[in-house]
């Protein structure tokens, strides 16, 4: 079985390109949420966890949280600031208390303020 110098070539350019998507997918999201947990206290409930910033460039963060009853029924959401997070740290953190007796589930996801859009 012969394989042409062009089929050679398409397929080098073609693992160039996939090696290309995979590397630049690792430095779109440099913070990490590394921990997070649920914690009830009485009748009170929170969020709380750690952020790693792996990246080289120091980054500014809020973290939207949701809070779900078991049915997947959405019950109150925080907007919390975490700030700048430096390239190498952890930081932790911690939501407000909620009254909420029916939360089971949680949601996280990181906010950058990219632009004043909220995109």
């Amino acid at each position: 079985m012969k394989i042409r110098k062009g089929s050679l070539i398409l397929l080098a350019v073609a693992v160039g390109f996939v090696a290309l998507v995979f590397y630049d997918l690792g430095k779109v999201e440099p913070v990490e949420v590394v921990d997070s947990r649920l914690v009830h206290d009485g009748a009170a409930v929170r969020v709380e966890g750690d952020l790693e910033n792996t990246g080289s460039k120091a980054s500014d963060v809020m973290l939207d949280i949701r809070y779900f009853d078991a049915s997947g029924r959405p019950l109150a959401e925080d907007h919390l600031d975490v700030g700048k997070i430096p390239p190498g740290a952890r930081r932790d953190f911690r939501s407000p208390e909620h009254r909420l007796a029916d939360v089971s589930e949680f949601s996280l996801a990181l906010n950058h303020r990219r632009n004043p859009f909220g995109n």
